[in-house]
Protein backbone atom coordinates (compact mmCIF):
# COMPACT_ATOMS: atom_id res chain seq x y z
CA UNK A 1 0.00 0.00 0.00
CA UNK A 2 1.39 3.32 -0.86
CA UNK A 3 1.62 5.85 1.75
CA UNK A 4 -0.86 8.88 1.24
CA UNK A 5 0.71 12.73 1.13
CA UNK A 6 -1.47 13.97 3.99
CA UNK A 7 -1.20 17.89 2.93
CA UNK A 8 -1.97 16.54 -0.77
CA UNK A 9 -5.00 15.20 0.58
CA UNK A 10 -6.06 18.25 3.03
CA UNK A 11 -5.16 21.05 0.39
CA UNK A 12 -7.47 18.74 -2.32
CA UNK A 13 -10.33 18.77 -0.13
CA UNK A 14 -10.02 22.12 0.45
CA UNK A 15 -12.41 25.02 -1.72
CA UNK A 16 -10.26 27.69 -3.17
CA UNK A 17 -10.83 31.18 -1.78
CA UNK A 18 -9.58 34.55 -2.84
CA UNK A 19 -9.24 37.56 -0.79
CA UNK A 20 -10.75 40.60 -0.94
CA UNK A 21 -8.31 42.41 -2.99
CA UNK A 22 -7.91 39.12 -5.05
CA UNK A 23 -11.53 40.12 -6.26
CA UNK A 24 -11.27 43.16 -7.44
CA UNK A 25 -8.42 42.18 -9.20
CA UNK A 26 -10.75 39.25 -11.18
CA UNK A 27 -13.63 42.04 -11.50
CA UNK A 28 -11.44 44.98 -12.32
CA UNK A 29 -13.33 46.93 -9.69
CA UNK A 30 -11.76 48.85 -6.44
CA UNK A 31 -11.40 46.50 -3.32
CA UNK A 32 -13.79 49.08 -1.87
CA UNK A 33 -17.09 48.25 -4.04
CA UNK A 34 -16.18 44.75 -3.50
CA UNK A 35 -16.94 44.92 0.18
CA UNK A 36 -20.35 47.25 -0.75
CA UNK A 37 -20.85 43.87 -2.43
CA UNK A 38 -19.96 42.04 0.59
CA UNK A 39 -22.30 44.42 2.92
CA UNK A 40 -25.36 44.48 0.61
CA UNK A 41 -25.49 40.59 0.31
CA UNK A 42 -24.45 40.69 -3.99
CA UNK A 43 -21.23 38.20 -2.69
CA UNK A 44 -20.63 36.06 -0.06
CA UNK A 45 -17.41 36.00 2.38
CA UNK A 46 -16.36 34.09 4.98
CA UNK A 47 -13.91 35.27 7.66
CA UNK A 48 -10.71 33.91 8.35
CA UNK A 49 -9.16 36.23 11.19
CA UNK A 50 -9.93 39.70 10.64
CA UNK A 51 -10.08 39.10 6.90
CA UNK A 52 -12.57 37.96 4.68
CA UNK A 53 -12.66 35.23 1.99
CA UNK A 54 -14.67 34.72 -1.19
CA UNK A 55 -14.80 30.93 -2.52
CA UNK A 56 -14.37 30.30 -6.16
CA UNK A 57 -17.66 28.87 -6.42
CA UNK A 58 -18.91 32.39 -5.14
CA UNK A 59 -16.79 33.91 -7.94
CA UNK A 60 -18.23 31.58 -10.60
CA UNK A 61 -21.62 31.74 -10.01
CA UNK A 62 -21.46 36.40 -10.09
CA UNK A 63 -19.57 35.78 -13.08
CA UNK A 64 -22.01 33.92 -15.00
CA UNK A 65 -24.83 34.44 -13.33
CA UNK A 66 -25.50 36.45 -16.76
CA UNK A 67 -23.26 39.78 -14.56
CA UNK A 68 -20.21 40.19 -16.10
CA UNK A 69 -18.32 43.34 -14.60
CA UNK A 70 -15.32 44.36 -15.86
CA UNK A 71 -12.77 41.79 -17.30
CA UNK A 72 -14.05 38.88 -15.68
CA UNK A 73 -14.98 37.47 -18.52
CA UNK A 74 -11.69 36.97 -19.58
CA UNK A 75 -9.97 35.39 -16.67
CA UNK A 76 -9.52 31.69 -15.89
CA UNK A 77 -9.68 30.81 -12.02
Amino acid sequence: MSEIDTETLVNASLPRAFSLQEVAKIFGRSSRTIRWWVKTGRLNAFPIGHSKYVAEAEIQRLMWGGERHGNAHKIQL
